[in-house]
């Protein structure tokens, strides 16, 4: 069924493009966007609007995380249906709320003075565990994973840590 996707911006100013199945930045008044059939509005300067055969969903979807929608759309062969969409929604969700919130990572904050001091250590494996756990939700470590910094990996853990897949 054909259904609209409003496409918002991550925080790199990046969508999912179902055309070219892929991310791409949206640049004002010179997004390959404004040239495709697949495009339907701008969802007022904030985004793109676009339509497109989808499966998973029968009412319009509004998309706050590209790269969970890239997984979402890629890995239906591999995940069930099911929890390729409960991982999605939460993920779409955590970057509803940070986009509402403007919460910015502020990369000047030094890595630990030791690259294996023991919080440095913990965190690694902590997110190691949560991967493993979740690994048939298709959960991944962080993008540049493990060359990031200690508060990356922080909010990494902190988001995931409140993903539950059976709720009730």
């Amino acid at each position: 069924m054909k259904l609209v996707h409003l496409l918002y911006p991550d925080k790199n100013g990046c969508i999912y493009c179902k055309k070219i199945n892929g991310l791409i930045k949206i640049i004002p008044f010179k997004t390959p966007c404004l040239f495709c059939e697949k495009m339907v509005g701008a969802i007022q300067g904030e985004g793109c609007e676009c339509v497109w055969d989808d499966f998973d969903f029968n009412t319009p979807v509004s998309v706050y995380d590209p790269l969970a929608e890239y997984d979402r759309i890629n890995d239906f062969k591999i995940i069930a249906k099911e929890k390729r969409l409960k991982l999605w929604e939460y993920r779409n969700y955590k970057a509803n709320l940070d986009r509402q919130n403007t919460i910015a990572l502020q990369h000047s904050i030094p890595l630990s003075d030791e690259d294996n001091s023991p919080h440095r250590e913990e965190l690694l494996a902590a997110i190691r565990k949560y991967c493993e756990e979740f690994r048939d939700y298709g959960l991944e470590p962080p993008v540049n994973f493990p060359h990031l910094y200690d508060a990356e990996l922080e909010d990494w853990l902190e988001t995931w840590s409140e993903f539950d897949p059976y709720p009730g």
